[in-house]
């Protein structure tokens, strides 16, 4: 598996940019904390269910064929989405708590 080039949008841009599609939908009055927090769980089945009843070897083949990748990829934004919004209604600073999990549990960072 190879790594991804690093992205050159900033946490902050794109953040802006959510709270931007946030405002133009009018959507703010909906963003409860289990409001997200359900959505990220019924979006994580959305994604999983691109990979039900197909094993390892397929799981590969549906990632490398185009038309899958990009169903799979639009599922996993609508979990980014929800996090993201989630994490900002919490005033939760997304890459410092990453950072302190992945120093607490796999002494990394």
């Amino acid at each position: 598996m190879k790594k991804q080039k690093n992205q050159s949008i900033t946490m902050h841009k794109l953040k802006n940019m959510l709270w931007d599609l946030t405002d133009g939908k009018d959507w703010e009055d909906k963003y409860y904390p289990d409001n997200l927090a359900k959505s990220i769980v019924i979006s994580s089945n959305d994604l999983l269910k691109e990979f039900q009843w197909v094993d390892n070897v397929d799981s590969w083949e549906k990632i490398n064929n185009e038309k899958g990748k990009q169903k799979i990829a639009y599922e996993m934004i609508h979990v980014i989405y929800y996090t993201m919004m989630l994490a900002e209604i919490m005033k939760i600073d997304i890459v410092t708590y990453l950072q302190m999990r992945l120093r607490e549990k796999y002494s990394l960072v």
